[in-house]
């Protein structure tokens, strides 16, 4: 998560993405490819995102529900990690903070505007397996997500969650052939009660989300690559003062991109990409990333 991919021998970064709906929403972390891969000790990685996301159709148990809608997001980023050594090891702690506004529009107006900040993440990465030789390396990234976001039990859109969460995200890097490289990542995140949940301050709960990534990417040199993206959530039904809302999340969505280096301490990239399969929940009709990192 906290962690970031080499061009050559000069790093990037990217850390992960955090995108909660409302309270009753929770996410894996998501990675872009190269993330794991590790920048010598003594390395700084500024990371400065925007994305905006819109979504326009939900589903319940697999079956598009509701008429013409709108939710979209944009979103502003700050992500940092420093790398340093620890026992022997490489490692990496940092944050991501995010900031932005979501609004519903049609059928989905009646959700308003949230506006503000979103719940801060903290966390770091050690990596077992280092080895630029072979291009291999393989990362465990524990984090939490910390309730300081914006919230209100009395609005139907929130951008904080009110309740901490804990995860795990691990991922493996290895070259192919000619210059194309692989990336699987897995992520498992649980998450505490939101005990004012609703007017009625209710009590939320929900299950543990897992989740899968696959990134393939080609080098056509150092400073340049293209990628396409695989992800998918499964688990996370909720449930609201004891009773199951039979929503649980299998969830599958697909990225494009591509990165370059101006120089060996400036990255830009551009990615898009959108929900294939939704069983419940809002569909993304499209999400773009644009993304600055400066390595110092």
């Amino acid at each position: 998560m906290f962690h970031h991919e080499f061009r050559a021998t000069r790093p990037t970064v990217c850390l992960g993405v955090l995108a909660a709906l409302s309270a009753g929403v929770a996410h894996a972390i998501d990675t872009e490819p190269g993330n794991y891969t590790a920048l010598p000790p003594g390395s700084n990685a500024l990371g400065l995102y925007y994305q905006h996301v819109a979504r326009d159709e939900q589903y319940a148990n697999g079956k598009r529900v509701g008429g013409n809608l709108s939710l979209n997001s944009d979103i502003v980023q700050v992500r940092y990690a420093h790398y340093t050594q620890l026992g022997g090891y490489t490692v990496a702690p940092g944050f991501i903070q995010s900031c932005g506004h979501t609004e519903g529009g049609g059928t989905a107006a009646a959700l308003r505007r949230a506006g503000g900040c979103w719940d801060t993440v903290l966390g770091g990465t050690l990596w077992t397996i280092n080895d630029p030789r072979q291009g291999r390396y393989l990362g465990f990234s524990p984090y939490v997500i910390a309730p300081s976001g914006d919230y209100d039990r009395n609005k139907a859109l929130n951008l904080g969650e009110n309740r901490w969460r804990y995860g795990m995200n691990a991922g493996f890097i290895t070259p192919l052939f000619l210059r194309f490289h692989l990336d699987v990542v897995g992520d498992i995140v649980a998450s505490g009660k939101n005990t004012d949940y609703g007017p009625a301050g209710a009590t939320l709960e929900q299950g543990t989300v897992y989740n899968a990534q696959f990134h393939l990417r080609y080098q056509f040199d150092q400073s340049t690559r293209i990628s396409a993206s695989y992800l998918h959530d499964w688990g996370g039904e909720t449930a609201v003062n004891g009773v199951a809302r039979h929503d649980r999340k299998n969830q599958g969505r697909y990225r494009i991109g591509a990165a370059k280096f101006l120089d060996p301490n400036n990255l830009v990239q551009l990615e898009y990409g959108a929900d294939t399969h939704v069983e419940n929940g809002f569909r993304e009709k499209g999400r773009t990333i644009l993304r600055y990192v400066r390595i110092f």
